[in-house]
């Protein structure tokens, strides 16, 4: 911060008293002041909930798809590569699941890389349909947690086994939505139109279906006349509203994972499933924040209006020293004499208060008003008493 803008002075912005009598347009000037002040309020609630909406994470759906294919090496029916490493190599397969998210160009920063596979996904089940006896040592099922003690990031997930026959898995996958992502109940994703939700928006989102169909009871705001809908929710015909958060839980259920059944081919050395899972995801909308950080940090318009408001300021006081002169001009012109009277007064007052010997103005004195204060009759009283006391 600048020395000049530190030491900035006040800036007087009101016009002066009874201008409209000499100015006409004044009166658009304070109507446009009114309008300013309401501007003025607008954009400093917009900077409270942009302030607000930064502490808090920004995120926008994007589509993260799945693949799946694996890999098959020294089967038999390789024989090139069987051969040449004699016949003691053992026959597997590599199984490979992977993911990545894409139509996520807009929301992302130019320099903000996207998240890996591994960033959205909790859990990784997989269940290989095999014969346990002919695989000894190796299970048949093969799992993955996130452990939040080691945060590095993989693009996909690989599991090994051996084998020359085809096999069939069954791979689940839970996805990372944190711990405020429930899979709605029928009846709630039917009102709000979605089926994973948080429960504030749940919330909020019963609040603006209650209003839009008017179900508020007249007598009491807080009474909720139920229709049919979330009739079959609450299982009542009125509810309280501030109870709604308690009476949705029931409604609230553990996301459901992502299922995908898939065969592991061996006759070939690379096989991909003819079909991409796409699953809707939450990632950090960096373009938004950029921008909300840009706007609380511009200084252009600022100091633009900081000018603006300079001239304004200088404006103003030069007409309020036209104003000045003129009333001067026009008491002198309205009647000289009193005018001229009563400047020597003040005049004659402000010197005793410069010199200190300002008791009771000897001008003023001179006068008949000045014996016919409210102070006179007190006077006088305590004079004669001090008088005359005996």
């Amino acid at each position: 911060m600048s020395a000049s803008t530190r030491h900035r002075k006040p800036v007087e912005r009101n016009l002066p008293p009874k201008i409209e009598n000499v100015v006409p347009e004044a009166a658009l000037y304070k109507r446009m002041q009114e309008t300013e002040r309401k501007m003025d309020a607008i954009i400093m609630r917009k900077q409270v909930e942009i302030q607000d909406a930064l502490a808090k994470p920004i995120k926008t759906r994007a589509t993260l798809r799945i693949f799946v294919s694996n890999y098959a090496a020294d089967q038999h029916h390789m024989e090139p590569t069987y051969l040449l490493t004699g016949g003691d190599v053992v026959p597997n397969w590599t199984l490979r699941i992977e993911g990545r998210i894409i139509e996520a160009a807009a929301t992302l920063a130019p320099t903000a890389p996207p998240r890996k596979f591994s960033h959205f996904v909790q859990q990784i089940l997989v269940e290989m349909d095999r014969d346990p006896m002919a695989y000894a040592g190796e299970p048949n099922v093969a799992e993955y947690h996130k452990n939040d003690a080691n945060p590095s990031e993989f693009d996909g997930f690989e599991v090994k086994r051996r084998g020359d026959m085809d096999v069939k898995v069954k791979i689940v996958i839970r996805l990372d939505y944190g711990q405020d992502k429930f899979k709605l109940s029928k009846e709630l994703a039917r009102v709000l139109g979605f089926d994973l939700m948080s429960k504030s928006e749940v919330v909020l989102g019963l609040w603006q279906y209650i209003k839009q169909q008017k179900l508020l009871d007249q007598d009491d705001k807080r009474v909720v006349n139920c229709d049919d809908s979330l009739r079959q929710i609450f299982g009542s015909n009125q509810v309280l509203f501030p109870q709604i958060p308690d009476l949705i839980t029931r409604c609230l259920l553990p996301p459901d994972p992502i299922v995908i059944n898939y065969v592991v081919k061996v006759d070939q050395d690379f096989t991909a499933s003819q079909y991409a899972y796409d699953v809707q995801v939450d990632i950090d909308d960096l373009t938004t924040r950029t921008k909300l950080q840009s706007i609380l940090a511009a200084t252009d318009a600022t100091r633009e209006i900081a000018d603006l408001d300079d001239q304004i300021s200088a404006a103003i006081t030069t007409l309020n020293n036209h104003r000045l002169k003129r009333d001067f001009l026009a008491a002198f012109a309205k009647d000289p004499l009193v005018f001229v009277n009563r400047y020597l007064e003040s005049q004659n007052r402000d010197l005793e208060v410069i010199l200190g010997t300002n008791a009771v103005n000897r001008e003023e004195a001179r006068r008949a008003e000045f014996y016919q204060q409210h102070w006179v009759r007190d006077a006088v009283v305590k004079y004669l008493t001090a008088k005359y006391r005996v």
